[in-house]
């Protein structure tokens, strides 16, 4: 039988290969004895276990290599050519800006999970005015409310402003960042020339200044979006709440859309003033 580990002279130890632990498990001492803590992990009392253990695991580990392979070439190969150039994907904000799939990918998106929303969004009629649409919009005003709700977080994203789309037709602009200044600048001189009039901004309502935008194409001031927003949702309810009716609310588009121009046409634009 073997020395034990603790009776060897230091020569001894050294000429064993100086590991008391690789030397217990070659002679079967210590927990590598017969019946010891290691017993299972030794291969000096079952050669044949151990051997086939490695084997398996290493064929195990050769497998997970190859799927997680197949995988990858997999997932590449689905990427065809418009992968990060075609822009068809929506984003989380729920709006029109449109996204690679691998700027969905880089993003931690799911390519095409945003691109249902349009079913969350207020729903739109041929007749926006009409009775159906009015209750329509009222019914989904009362989900886009709860916050729990695909509604809510597809108003919430847009900015809250998408009530009654057909509110915001006719205000479309594409100007240039010239033109853009000179409306700012119309805006600022039809304030001005109000003032040398003594007329205060008073548009016979609750709204005010800030409620309104001044738009060069039709040379007044227009309500501006979250301000038509506001008045469709606020006839709609006060109709169908029975607040008022709709002959004592008058015209819904109207009521809308209101302008203001107390100056009555007689605003003239001079692109020389300051």
């Amino acid at each position: 039988m073997a020395k034990d580990w603790s009776e060897m002279s230091k020569e001894e130890k050294q000429n064993a290969g100086g590991s008391k632990k690789e030397y217990n498990k070659l002679t079967g001492q210590g927990r590598y004895a017969e019946g010891g803590q290691l017993e299972h992990k030794s291969a000096l009392y079952n050669p044949d276990s151990a051997g086939n253990q490695t084997n398996q695991n290493t064929q195990n580990n050769q497998s997970a290599a190859s799927e997680a392979k197949e995988r990858a070439q997999s997932h590449m190969s689905s990427k065809n050519e418009g992968y990060a150039t075609e822009r068809k994907y929506v984003g989380p904000e729920y709006g029109d800006k449109r996204y690679t799939a691998k700027e969905a990918d880089d993003a931690g998106w799911t390519p095409g999970h945003y691109d249902n929303y349009k079913q969350y969004e207020a729903p739109t009629y041929d007749d926006s005015n009409s009775d159906e649409a009015i209750a329509g919009r009222q019914e989904w005003w009362k989900k886009a409310r709860d916050k729990d709700t695909m509604e809510h977080k597809v108003w919430d994203a847009q900015g809250r402003k998408s009530y009654d789309q057909s509110a915001n037709e006719g205000y479309e602009q594409n100007l240039t960042l010239a033109e853009q200044y000179k409306q700012k600048r119309m805006g600022q001189q039809y304030l001005r020339q109000m003032k040398e009039r003594g007329i205060s901004f008073d548009t016979g309502s609750a709204y005010g200044q800030n409620d309104y935008e001044f738009d060069m194409n039709k040379g007044v001031f227009v309500p501006n979006e979250r301000t038509r927003q506001h008045k469709a949702s606020g006839y709609d309810n006060m109709y169908m709440s029975g607040v008022k009716s709709k002959e004592a609310l008058g015209d819904r588009y109207s009521f809308i859309h209101q302008t203001f121009d107390p100056l009555n046409g007689e605003f003239v634009y001079d692109p020389n003033q300051d």
